[in-house]
C-alpha cells in the first residue's frame, strides 16, 4: 500500500470521526431554547431530548445521530473502498467513538446506541434488525430505554457471535462493551430498581 493510499484511508477515517462527533441531540434542543447538560439526565442523546422535548424532536435528534453512524460507512463500504469489510468496520467504530468522545463537547457525548445503530445498518443490516426487534419489545414491555439498548446491543452481539465475520464479532463486542460502560450509572438504578421509565 502506497503512502498516497494510507493517506487517504486515514484521512476518511478522520472525517468519520468528526462526523460521527457532530452533537446533533444537543444542537437540536439548543434550537428549542434548551441545555441537555443541564435538564434531565445531562446526557447529550435522543432519550434526553424525548423526556425534554418530547417524541418530535427526540425523533429528529436520533435520525440524525443514526445517520452519522450510517453514512461514512456507506460511502466507505459501496463507493470509496468497496473491497474492505475491515475498513468499513473501522469506520463504523470510528464515528460511535466521535459520538460518545465529541471535540465540540469537550470530548463527552452520548452513549453510542444511535450512531452505533446508523454504523451496524450499513454494516449488518440483518444483525441491526435483530437488535431492533429485541430493542422495541423490551422497551415496550419496560418502558426503561437503558435496558431495550442493552439487550438490543447484546443480542447484535450474540448474532454477530454466531454467523458474523471476525471483523463483525470483534466490532459488534466492542459496540456492546462501549454501551454496556455508557449505561454504567443506569445499570446501578436498575439494580436498586430505580431507572425512571419513559411515559
Amino acid at each position: 500500500m502506497s503512502f498516497q493510499n494510507i493517506l487517504v484511508y486515514f484521512s476518511f477515517l478522520i472525517i468519520s470521526y468528526i462526523v460521527g462527533s457532530l452533537p446533533f441531540s444537543h444542537w437540536v434542543a439548543l434550537f428549542k431554547g434548551c441545555d441537555l447538560r443541564k435538564i434531565g439526565s445531562g446526557n447529550v442523546g435522543a432519550t434526553n431530548v424525548y423526556r425534554t422535548l418530547g417524541l418530535k424532536y427526540a425523533l429528529i435528534a436520533g435520525f440524525l445521530d443514526a445517520m452519522k453512524g450510517f453514512l461514512p460507512v456507506f460511502i466507505a463500504r459501496f463507493f470509496l473502498f468497496a473491497n474492505s469489510e475491515l475498513f468499513a468496520v473501522l469506520v463504523g467504530f470510528v464515528a460511535m467513538f466521535g459520538h460518545i468522545s465529541s471535540p465540540f463537547m469537550k470530548f463527552k457525548g452520548g452513549k453510542g446506541v444511535a450512531t452505533g445503530a446508523g454504523a451496524f445498518l450499513g454494516l449488518d443490516p440483518a444483525a441491526l434488525s435483530v437488535g431492533f426487534i429485541v430493542w422495541f419489545i423490551t422497551l415496550k414491555r419496560t418502558r426503561i430505554m437503558s435496558l431495550a439498548s442493552i439487550f438490543g446491543a447484546s443480542s447484535i452481539l450474540i448474532y454477530e457471535i454466531l454467523i458474523g465475520s471476525i471483523y463483525m464479532k470483534v466490532v459488534s463486542l466492542l459496540a456492546f462493551l462501549i454501551i454496556l460502560f455508557r449505561h454504567k450509572d443506569n445499570i446501578r438504578r436498575l439494580l436498586r430498581n430505580e431507572e425512571l421509565r419513559l411515559k
